[in-house]
């Protein structure tokens, strides 16, 4: 994993911001090493899919922007059922 960073992050059109701790995990396993992070810390956190948001939803000023933009892999597919099941990061 790479570190958990201090940076200023934004949302899709910039027009929010806030300084806040980026961890972006590229194996699910590493999840448990940033909510430890958090824990020890007394951080919160803020989960962050694809960042195609266009409002302050994935901002956690202070805290911790978990960013599973690198988590974007297609568990299953139902094709009759028409059922994707996916990772927090993936785009359609």
């Amino acid at each position: 994993m790479k570190k958990i960073n201090l940076t200023r992050l934004g949302n899709f059109s910039n027009s929010l911001t806030a300084t806040v701790y980026h961890a972006q995990p590229r194996f699910t396993e590493e999840i448990v090493e940033i909510f430890d992070f958090a824990r020890k810390n007394g951080l919160k956190i803020a989960p962050r899919g694809a960042g195609r948001s266009y409002n302050d939803a994935a901002l956690r000023g202070g805290g911790i922007v978990l960013d599973l933009s690198l988590l974007r892999c297609v568990q299953a597919w139902d094709s009759e059922k028409g059922i994707l099941r996916a990772q927090p990061g993936l785009t359609l």
